[in-house]
């Protein structure tokens, strides 16, 4: 495949938000894709894969990998934290949970995949509970030098602030005690294998 330059915002660096709007035309193609039908994909071992959403996404966003992984011989669960606006590590928490049942359920180590904040949040529970944990995908995740969009960055902080002034905590905010922004520097246990899928055209 041949490769493409990425447009950028002029002075910035950045690419343009803007292009994150064409998803639709992404989700065609992806439904067009002979990939997407199970052709030629290895069969999943029946194992389990736990999901997790990016940061303002619920488990909606995921619904179809998760019926893709279904479909090809995985066996798919949905991280139950709702929106993922709360704190990294009570949403940790709760993925942690999630990922128990799924290990009990099959008797085997869970293979966790995390889109963008969902990635960090995965993470740290593979960080928190390795016994439970085979393997950890990053999809687009702000890790090893990617950074989030200023846009981005400008609603997290805004979100931040609305949530200390209700007495849910700052976690995402520059006085956050939360652990999740130190997790990039600590290993991961030497049987967690781990991967990194992300664009240089990512807007967000």
């Amino acid at each position: 495949m041949a490769m493409r330059a990425v447009t950028t915002n002029p002075g910035t660096g950045i690419p343009p938000i803007w292009r994150e709007a064409l998803w639709p035309a992404d989700w065609l193609s992806l439904r067009m894709s002979s990939v997407y039908r199970g052709r030629g994909v290895p069969r999943g071992d029946g194992g389990a894969v736990v999901l997790i959403p990016g940061f303002l996404c619920s488990d909606a966003i995921m619904y179809e990998m998760y019926s893709w992984l279904g479909r090809v011989g995985y066996k798919p669960y949905l991280s139950n934290i709702g929106l993922n606006i709360n704190c990294p590590n009570a949403s940790a928490i709760k993925v942690g949970e999630t990922v128990a049942r799924a290990q009990a359920e099959t008797g085997r180590r869970v293979r966790v995949v995390g889109h963008s904040l969902g990635g960090l949040v995965g993470r740290r529970v593979a960080l928190d509970r390795p016994e439970l944990v085979s393997q950890l995908v990053y999809l687009g995740s702000p890790i090893r030098g990617v950074h989030a969009h200023p846009a981005v960055v400008a609603t997290a902080a805004m979100l931040a602030g609305a949530r200390s002034m209700v007495g849910q905590g700052a976690c995402l905010s520059s006085a956050c005690t939360c652990r999740i922004s130190n997790d990039i520097d600590q290993a991961l246990e030497d049987h967690i294998q781990h991967a990194a899928i992300y664009t240089r055209g990512d807007g967000v």
